[in-house]
């Protein structure tokens, strides 16, 4: 039996207490009727509380369901590279003896599939899609699947072969850059049948030509340096020769903003080459010592600095706090042998110096919702892996969770309980939908105030519960609880879900593939990690993000990562090399590895540099922050709304209709219908072809859907099969939810009649037995 609110169930002692109160210690009458009747009333209060507990069985039954199907058949563009088939199998699946019922899905310029999919499900029905699964806007595909998982719904789809051939092209890269410094970009050829079409892809840069690429599938990666500041046009052109069923997606536009050099101002008693590379990527100036007005920089960089010495700490607070950049680099004077634990350094960076743990309560909260029930045995594997990776120091509980939340074992020392909790998840069984917002509140609730939660799933919820599980996660970041999440495989795992939990506690993101990094977070000494390079532990962050460590720094100090801040890379020993965080309004970045004289080695060579460039930039933010009057819109798509924000000392009067949002801070928003570049202000923007025709071919989220809703993906000709499926989902055993709080009901009904009846007899009778002894005794009075 389980309970849907078993918090009512702790309410039962507290009501006995107040019945003993009122009925015994404050109560009168006699103490043979208040005992009676203080049993009486708590076996009734108890039953009522039980009853709001809601109590429930799940019961398996067979139920021979209407063999129906609802084919969903996709209208929009991206579909014309494929044959119209889907009249045809809807045809075809109902000469099998299946109801059918079909209709079109989507618009020409707009694909909200799963949208659809929402608005066509029935309970324990099944959809059939007919649909590349190029979803361009509202619900996604997978939240969908997941809304059809919770209702017994099935989803399946047919199997499409492009018979035309698409080409698109676009543009990857920074929206801005600095004066100068030489910046990375991709250009991309995507589509179908590409063997088919030929062409070559250019660059064009101001109407000059920088890149080139030939017609096969894929990015190239390009460099350019921007000489002057201003707003550069980028045109992304593919020739038209050869097939090719759309000719709107074979110009892509971008515009780059390049800004002057941003100011930093460099802090150290001496000049390492770190200041070399600095010097190359902004405008440096240096100081011994922290100045009292930090107000023309938009970063800070310190190295090596004791913090005694460091100058005016307080402006460096407020500087950081109002938004300013800080980076914190080591030696043999800094952290914890430069005295920054008892200073305002030590407030501000990411670390706390002393002796570095690898301990701590830690949570395995494991996914066995239905849309597991294929990998459950991935979900078991990987919760196992984890253990394995986690030293003997740790406490460690498990929680496994679907729209319920069990607590399978309680936080215990793993030295002593590894073995009893490798059974328990081996034993772990998959069936329910998703909750994850209630799997963190059960992980919670066991680890009673801070610790880490280790949160293995395949992120597959629908889009309210996705809110509700970052909202979860934000409060338990806010709780000094960080949960780390753990995807179950590429292709089945909602990796944005995964990373926006993680990221809202402050977390870290692994794939299946990288439990081993576990390691390093609570390896603890019987588990320590071993190796000579620097090792990236959390690939999710702006820093670490497609970079790769080739370097070996031998010397670390001695520091943990802050609940509030995020490890980013580890020496090869599993200390902390480079963290970040947030500080007030400002962002911090602490490197704690060198060479042991505070030089940062091979950290300022390629490719390990990216680390210390991308640290200062991800400090530094916005490269415009202080600067006033200025314009700023994103590029976006034809039909998509943007926003241009103005940062200026009053409302623009440009004809856009301007909100403020807070002081100095004002928005707009539009929504294109062309191509081409426009402005707004004095900023460009681009305009690109509608995000309908930048994907084509088969989507991965049909496949992602039909898996998590036990549905299959048919080829066109497979309409018996077809419909074997829906006749098979029509009539299998289903699980259902048995609800019995009209059992406690009733007979707390029955019990406080029957409590009622014997008082009223007894008072009746009671008062008859005594009168009749008064009379008795009165007249043996009166006759002596």
């Amino acid at each position: 039996m389980w309970f849907e609110a078993p918090l009512f169930l702790l309410l039962i002692p507290v009501a006995v207490a107040l019945l003993y109160y009122v009925l015994i210690v404050d109560g009168t009458g006699s103490e043979r009727r208040r005992y009676g009747l203080l049993g009486s009333r708590t076996v009734v209060v108890a039953l009522l509380l039980l009853a709001f507990a809601q109590p429930y069985i799940v019961q398996t039954t067979t139920v021979e369901g209407e063999e129906r199907v609802h084919v969903l058949i996709d209208g929009s563009e991206s579909m014309e590279v494929f044959e119209d088939v889907g009249e045809e199998v809807a045809a075809a699946v109902e000469n099998q003896g299946v109801n059918v019922e079909t209709t079109r899905i989507a618009g020409s310029n707009s694909s909200r599939i799963g949208d659809a999919v929402m608005s066509n499900i029935a309970r324990d029905g099944s959809v059939l899609l007919v649909s590349d699964g190029q979803v361009t806007d509202g619900r996604s595909l997978v939240s969908a699947a997941e809304a059809a998982r919770a209702v017994n719904a099935q989803v399946s789809a047919v199997n499409l072969s492009a018979t035309e051939a698409e080409k698109a092209v676009r543009l990857e890269g920074p929206s801005k850059a600095s004066q100068g410094v030489e910046e990375t970009f991709n250009v991309c050829l995507n589509g179908v049948n590409l063997d088919r079409t030929s062409g070559t892809v250019t660059v064009e840069i101001d109407g000059e030509q920088v890149a080139s690429k030939g017609g096969d599938a894929g990015c190239k990666e390009f460099s350019h340096t921007f000489g002057s500041t201003g707003t550069y046009e980028m045109t992304a052109t593919v020739d038209a020769s050869g097939e090719d069923t759309y000719t709107t997606n074979n110009e892509f536009y971008r515009t780059v903003r390049v800004v002057e050099r941003p100011s930093i101002l460099y802090v150290s008693k001496d000049r390492y080459p770190f200041l070399e590379l600095l010097n190359q990527l902004y405008d440096v100036e240096t100081a011994e010592t922290v100045p009292s007005d930090l107000s023309g920089y938009y970063a800070v960089v310190t190295q090596n600095l004791p913090a005694n010495t460091a100058g005016d700490l307080g402006a460096l607070q407020e500087y950081v706090i109002d938004g300013g950049g800080l980076l914190v680099a080591g030696g043999p004077n800094a952290y914890d042998t430069g005295g920054y634990e008892e200073s305002l350094l030590g407030d501000m960076v990411p670390v706390k110096s002393g002796e570095t743990s690898r301990t701590s309560d830690v949570v395995l909260l494991i996914d066995v919702s239905g849309s597991t029930r294929e990998g459950i045995d991935v979900q078991k594997g990987l919760a196992l892996d984890a253990l394995e990776q986690m030293g003997d120091g740790n406490r460690v509980g498990v929680v496994a969770f679907n729209q319920n939340a069990y607590s399978v074992n309680e936080i215990s020392e793993l030295s002593t309980a590894r073995g009893e909790l490798r059974r328990t998840i081996q034993r772990l069984q998959s069936g329910g939908s998703t909750d994850i917002s209630i799997g963190l509140q059960g992980a919670e609730d066991m680890l009673g105030g801070s610790g880490n939660i280790i949160l293995i799933s395949d992120g597959v919820v629908d889009e309210q519960r996705r809110g509700t599980a970052i909202d979860t996660a934000r409060r338990l970041g806010a709780q000094d609880i960080n949960v780390v999440s753990v995807g179950v495989g590429e292709l089945s795992t909602n990796e944005d879900v995964m990373r926006e939990i993680a990221d809202a506690s402050g977390g870290s993101f692994f794939r299946a593939t990288q439990t081993e990094r576990l390691r390093v977070l609570f390896g603890g000494q019987d588990k320590q990690p071993q190796g000579s390079g620097l090792t990236i532990v959390d690939s999710s962050h702006f820093i670490t993000d497609g970079v790769e460590t080739t370097t070996e720094l031998p010397t670390a100090h001695e520091v943990s990562v802050k609940a509030t801040g995020r490890f980013l890379v580890s020496t090869g020993s599993g200390d902390v090399a480079l963290a970040s965080g947030r500080y007030g309004l400002g962002r911090v970045v602490s490197v704690t590895a060198h060479t042991g004289n505070g030089v940062l080695g091979g950290l300022l060579s390629e490719p390990d540099s990216a680390l210390m460039s991308r640290s200062v930039n991800w400090a530094i933010g916005d490269p415009e922050r202080l600067i006033g009057d200025v314009y700023d819109v994103e590029d976006t798509r034809v039909g998509q709304t943007t926003e241009i924000s103005y940062r200026g000392g009053s409302r623009p009067s440009d004809g856009l209709d301007f909100s403020q949002t807070s002081q100095n801070e004002y928005v707009a928003t539009v929504t294109p219908s062309e191509r081409g570049f426009k402005t707004a202000g004095d900023a460009t923007y681009a305009v690109n072809y509608a995000a309908e025709y930048a994907g084509f071919g088969m989507s991965s989220s049909i496949y992602r859907a039909t898996e998590s809703t036990d549905g299959g993906v048919y080829e066109p000709t497979e309409t018996a099969a077809i419909a074997q499926e829906v006749r098979s989902h029509a009539s299998e055993p289903r699980e259902t939810q048995q609800g019995l709080s009209w059992i406690p009901l009733l007979v707390a009904l029955l019990v406080y009649l029957v409590e009622v009846s014997l008082r009223r007899i007894n008072d009746v009778y009671g008062y008859s037995l005594r009168t009749a002894a008064r009379e008795a005794v009165d007249t043996v009075r009166d006759r002596t």
